[in-house]
């Protein structure tokens, strides 16, 4: 960071989203250190530029995305921008270390237990831990901490993409982490003993990540998302992509559609949601005795109707919708414009809250 930015911070924060079926960019004015926002744009993913939510292709979006953020958010050389990136291409865990007050010792103790794994060379890997707070029931002779890791190569593919159109981008975040943010700031009344199952239902993928103490302690990208109601309108149907999109999109806003294809998406609830309940087994192979006390929904995928009411009943336990925009200034934005957006700003609301929000 420059001595400027330091001693003259930027006043106007951007952070982007990579979707899997939509870019999305948001500006924030920052009044008295919080963020404000001011705009939110999105815009659609080109085909076969993401695989399982992961950027494959960064030459693919760099027209969309340069439009996104000169034209409809306003990007300049003075804004900050904080990039968020997920998908399958990051792998998490939660890693219980040998405890030692000497940083370099821990250091390598970390190292050996992320080599151990990781699915990849940890030689070619950018990862970063974070620090989990100490649970009555954890070991005292062990630290426990939360690993990110990502492979350089698949980094440095979002790298180019910002780079080749001329974006500094001052921050690299994972996105599973802002939705941690999203409930410090809006869920105050949590307990910090209470273990909550955020559920980020995307295109390709759905973010399943339990939160304890506002902190991500286990994290799964799960392979099914609103795509999967997409091809399984087209082969009963016979219809093509773009008209499987338009019977989808319509049915999510509350329009009718006919009844065979409604009839499709109710169906299909509960293959998504047995998919999504497997998330609870993973989860419970490492937390044993975990009691999930709250479940909150987001992502684009909440709005199919009769989705989660059948995960509700898999995983038998109540879901409500993840609350963004609670404690959080808007400007220049109607009710319906910011109810049309609750579902997809999540993400970028996160990030931004990630510069202010101090944990407990």
């Amino acid at each position: 960071m420059a001595l400027s930015n330091l001693f003259f911070p930027k006043k106007t924060l951007i952070t982007i989203d990579m979707g899997s079926r939509y870019l999305k960019a948001a500006q924030f004015k920052m009044v008295d250190r919080k963020p404000v926002l001011t705009h939110f744009e999105m815009t659609p993913v080109p085909a076969q530029a993401m695989d399982k939510s992961t950027l494959i292709d960064s030459q693919l979006v760099q027209a969309q995305l340069k439009h996104l953020l000169y034209k409809q958010v306003q990007y300049t050389s003075k804004c900050k921008v904080i990039l968020g990136i997920g998908g399958s291409a990051i792998v998490t865990r939660k890693l219980s270390v040998i405890k030692s007050d000497h940083i370099s010792v821990k250091k390598e103790n970390i190292r050996f237990e992320a080599s151990q794994h990781l699915p990849f060379d940890i030689e070619q890997t950018e990862y970063v831990t974070i620090d989990l707070p100490r649970m009555e029931d954890d070991d005292p002779n062990m630290d426990s901490v939360f690993l990110i890791a990502m492979q350089n190569k698949d980094l440095n593919t979002y790298n180019i993409c910002t780079h080749d159109i001329a974006v500094q981008t001052d921050v690299v975040f994972p996105s599973l982490l802002s939705l941690q943010y999203i409930l410090s700031k809006n869920y105050n009344q949590l307990e910090r003993s209470d273990y909550v199952l955020v559920l980020d239902i995307g295109f390709q993928t759905t973010g399943f990540y339990v939160i304890r103490n506002f902190h991500v302690v286990f994290s799964r990208d799960l392979f099914t998302g609103t795509q999967s109601y997409l091809q399984e309108i087209q082969r009963r149907l016979g219809v093509n992509y773009d008209e499987a999109q338009n019977l989808l999109d319509t049915v999510c806003k509350g329009e009718s559609v006919p009844d065979e294809a409604m009839e499709i998406i109710q169906n299909h609830n509960s293959v998504v949601a047995q998919e999504i309940s497997t998330g609870m087994e993973y989860f419970f192979n490492y937390f044993s005795k975990a009691v999930i006390s709250k479940v909150c929904v987001t992502g684009g995928g909440r709005n199919v109707p009769g989705l989660q009411s059948e995960i509700s009943q898999r995983m038998q336990s109540d879901i409500e919708n993840l609350q963004v925009f609670r404690n959080i200034q808007t400007k220049g934005f109607s009710k319906k414009k910011l109810t049309d957006l609750h579902s997809f700003a999540g993400t970028c609301v996160g990030l931004a809250l990630s510069q202010i929000v101090s944990r407990r």
